[in-house]
């Protein structure tokens, strides 16, 4: 009977210190159990962003192309005015915007400091 409180006594020190093997057997399974989990979810979130990418990239195109669809063919006749601080100028790579103050400037014969291109 002596020898079983022996034992018991031994197994609760190897508990206390960390040592047990079935302890240590069980935090080897719990923590494999985790990294698997942790790593599936990492796998998960790069895909979810990767889709968010794809799906807002794709949304800015279509803006993009809807706004140049719209825009272009009034370009082709004259530059317009669409406010009273921008006009669009048409160019053949590419549209410039200037600002009034850049207009006057321009009426004027000056170039201001700015550079949109």
């Amino acid at each position: 009977m002596f020898i079983r409180f022996e034992n018991l006594d031994q197994q609760q020190v190897q508990i206390r210190e960390g040592s047990h093997p079935q302890y240590i057997r069980l935090l080897e399974d719990i923590e494999s159990k985790r990294s698997e989990k942790y790593g599936t979810a990492e796998i998960r979130r790069k895909f979810a962003q990767g889709a968010i990418t794809a799906c807002y990239e794709a949304d800015l195109k279509q803006a993009n192309d809807q706004f140049y669809a719209s825009i272009l063919p009034n370009l082709k006749e004259k530059p317009k005015t669409y406010c009273s601080w921008l006009t669009i100028v048409p160019k053949i790579s590419s549209i410039r915007l200037f600002s009034k103050e850049e207009q006057e400037l321009r009426k004027l014969g000056t170039t201001g400091t700015t550079n949109h291109d």
